[in-house]
């Protein structure tokens, strides 16, 4: 497989594998905000849980309050907070816990009756996304607190010398009756309609913890799952880069050091010098084409050094052959004509204003000359006597 198409498939396999972590970051980070949705779920249905549950503990507190006291400003504070609760007016800020005993204490101001967008309590219940169970018991532990209301709304009127008419209504007027008023808001009846509001407000936390828990774990396997994707697909990366690593360590660096090793020794001229190297990725195909051309330049500078070799016996045969026409030539001519004639010239005539010819028979010579040799002949002497 080429180079290129492996890097290719590595870093398309590297892309995908970064993806799906990212992909999987993303919907852990889903799953966390489920999480904290449903920790932030709790807490709101905690928070009105613990409402209705204060509000009737408060409207017990001003209620016997006004029937010890008589003082109007709790029996104020017992219908503002039934107000609120029933979204007659609006909640204030900071209203939960303490915030009537700050109120009573001076150390806040107190509600204004204000009309505005106001939520009952009901309202908020059914906002914050209960279940039918839990909203049905949260409406029972309402409306059993609106039940005791009655007994308090009795009891405050006796303090004030009015009674019930037979049809609801107190109009009818007699002696005020404290005593009346603080056996009701203390005798069994009125505990045991205190404890039948707590009792579904405890179902009812205990039906949130319950789901919560239910859904809390649902994430928190889903979110276990998401994370063993996790280190799963970035060990899967993580070992796809380090096999990229040893395959490009392996096909590519190690065996272009190898070329460059062969590279270099054939141009120091070491022709016999190879890659050896296979395969059909680019380094094997660059190293196939360096030893083909290395054999066909040792082929060409081989017969390069032979036709040198045959050039060179040739030219020593050719100036051996000169040798012999340049002796020739001297043996016939005279050493000034025979260099005349070397140097080039082809028309050699010379003009001599005298010349003498001598004629000369030797004496015996014909006889001599058949019995001696030619060489013996020709380097014959004569003296004169």
């Amino acid at each position: 497989m080429q180079i290129r198409r492996l890097l290719f498939i590595f870093l398309m396999g590297s892309l995908l594998l970064a993806g799906a972590i990212m992909v999987m970051a993303v919907t852990l980070r889903g799953i966390q905000t489920k999480v904290e949705d449903a920790q932030q779920r709790r807490h709101e249905s905690y928070q009105l849980a613990d409402e209705l549950r204060q509000s009737s503990d408060d409207l017990t507190r001003f209620a016997r309050t006004y029937a010890v006291t008589g003082d109007a400003r709790y029996e104020k504070f017992y219908w503002r907070i039934l107000d609120i609760r029933n979204g007659v007016s609006v909640r204030p800020k900071g209203y939960e816990g303490v915030y009537w005993d700050l109120v009573i204490a001076d150390l806040r101001p107190e509600p204004a009756p204000e009309r505005g967008d106001a939520l009952p309590l009901q309202g908020a219940m059914m906002q914050t996304g209960f279940t039918v169970d839990e909203f049905s018991k949260l409406k029972e532990a309402q409306n059993r607190s609106d039940e005791l209301v009655r007994l308090e709304e009795v009891a405050m009127n006796a303090v004030k010398g009015r009674f019930d008419d037979g049809t609801g209504s107190f109009t009818r007027e007699a002696a005020p009756d404290q005593a009346m008023a603080m056996r009701i808001l203390h005798d069994k009846r009125y505990h045991a309609a205190k404890a039948k509001i707590m009792e579904p407000i405890g179902e009812f936390l205990a039906m949130v913890d319950r789901r919560t828990e239910t859904e809390l774990a649902t994430l928190n396997r889903y979110s276990q799952w998401v994370l063993i994707g996790i280190m799963t697909t970035s060990a899967l990366l993580f070992a796809s880069i380090a096999a990229m690593v040893w395959v490009l360590r392996e096909r590519f660096v190690r065996r272009s050091a190898a070329l460059m090793e062969v590279v270099k020794e054939i141009a120091g001229g070491n022709l016999a010098a190879r890659t050896k190297l296979t395969g059909n990725d680019e380094i094997g195909v660059l190293g196939k084409a360096i030893d083909s051309m290395a054999t066909h330049l040792a082929a060409a500078v081989s017969s390069a050094e032979q036709k040198t070799n045959e050039a060179e016996e040739k030219n020593r045969a050719l100036i051996e052959e000169r040798h012999h026409s340049d002796k020739l030539l001297h043996n016939i001519l005279p050493a000034v004509i025979a260099q005349r004639l070397q140097n080039g010239e082809e028309m050699i005539a010379e003009t001599f204003p005298e010349v003498t010819v001598l004629f000369a028979d030797i004496v015996g010579f014909t006889e001599l000359a058949t019995h001696l040799g030619p060489h013996e002949t020709a380097t014959l002497k004569f003296f004169k006597k």
